[in-house]
């Protein structure tokens, strides 16, 4: 997966580029910097080249398609693994790279994609576990626990989330709303579950939290 485990990246990017010099520079753009809550449009160089591997120097991201003025931002996959992930590039749709920390990334074009490695393929999977839990308590320890067996870091006092996701992001991923996602981080942080590491708002979750079944119970 485009992802890695238990493993804090370095946060060093500089000089970030406008997205119309990146477009500009598509066809021989190797490399990407970008400043976190940056986005950047991923567009094949030619018509023929739609498979891009990712392979991730630093950071974390989130990748979303647009699909139709109905769903223009869905989350489809997180990525921040050196070693690479696959993807295929729509003809219909838009897929859009938006860092939550600062990121270099370079891009790699190809005629075709390795099945087996497709990025898209491999969140949905997950994503679609995220959601299966009753309850939208449940669900959201579940996507927590995800993210940070993706990209967190153990420490002495527990799990460090490296990036913020915020209320209605994480809505949209569990499928509740906002006030919901809102209230259920309220009751974590009261059971010293889950604390905000830094003014950047990273998330620290507790061992027990971590440990636990996604279906504990969460309340006063």
């Amino acid at each position: 997966m485009c992802s890695s485990t238990w493993q804090l990246r370095t946060q060093n990017s500089q000089n970030v580029c406008s997205k119309p010099k990146y477009k500009r520079q598509l066809e021989t753009l190797r490399s990407l910097k970008l400043a976190g809550g940056q986005t950047f449009l991923l567009t094949p160089p030619r018509e023929e080249r739609r498979c891009l591997r990712l392979f991730f120097q630093h950071g974390v991201a989130r990748l979303s398609g647009s699909f139709g003025d109905q769903y223009s931002d869905i989350t489809l996959a997180f990525c921040g693994d050196p070693e690479g992930g696959w993807l295929r590039l729509p003809d219909d749709s838009n897929f859009l790279l938006e860092a939550l920390t600062e990121s270099s990334v370079e891009l790699h074009y190809a005629d075709q994609c390795p099945v087996d490695q497709d990025l898209v393929s491999q969140w949905l999977f997950d994503l679609h576990l995220v959601r299966h839990p009753v309850g939208s308590e449940a669900r959201l320890v579940s996507l927590l626990q995800l993210l940070v067996s993706r990209f967190g870091i153990r420490r002495g006092d527990g799990y460090l989330l490296p990036f913020s996701l915020g209320h209605a992001r994480m809505a949209e991923l569990i499928g509740a709303t906002r006030s919901t996602v809102t209230r259920q981080i309220t009751i974590l942080r009261k059971q010293d579950d889950l604390q905000f590491s830094d003014p950047e708002g990273s998330f620290l979750l507790s061992v027990r939290l971590m440990e636990a079944s996604p279906t504990m119970k969460i309340s006063l």
